[in-house]
């Protein structure tokens, strides 16, 4: 009995068990417009990560004609470049970053925002957009994304 036992041990040991790393996903998303006379909005992304992986994020701004630039970014800002999950990796909402956005030219316009996530591990999570919103109103409450069409 308890060689048998030894022996179905042995067997569980040898096999190989296999978890794939999960992609990082945006949840929410705020932002706030630019003061009066200035172009800086905030913007603050919500970032999960079932591993506490760094995050690299890819940002557009995608104009109601559908014209997309690069989301320019002022310092101060968290970055783009490995943004930490790990504080908030068991929060379903994920880790809050913010990204200082310079607007200039871009005043009355109406866009979104599309986020593309990746943690070099899991593999690049869903493109994902903010509703469409005028500038220099924002979003001043957490909205959640919407998957790009």
């Amino acid at each position: 009995m308890v060689l048998g036992f030894f022996v179905f041990g042995l067997a569980a040991c040898d096999s190989q068990l296999e978890i794939e790393n999960a992609a990082p996903r945006i949840t929410w998303v705020a932002v706030q417009p630019p003061l009066e006379g200035e172009s800086i909005a905030e913007v603050t992304v919500w970032i999960a990560d079932m591993e506490g992986n760094p995050v690299n994020l890819a940002v557009d701004v995608i104009r109601e004609d559908g014209h997309t630039d690069e989301l320019v970014l002022e310092p101060g800002s968290h970055g783009l470049i490995g943004l930490t999950t790990q504080e908030a990796r068991f929060d379903p909402n994920g880790q809050p970053h913010l990204l200082l956005w310079d607007t200039s030219g871009l005043e009355g316009t109406k866009l979104q925002l599309g986020f593309s996530p990746d943690d070099n591990e899991g593999g690049a999570g869903d493109t994902v957009v903010t509703p469409l919103f005028e500038v220099d109103v924002g979003l001043y409450e957490a909205v959640p994304v919407e998957l790009m069409p």
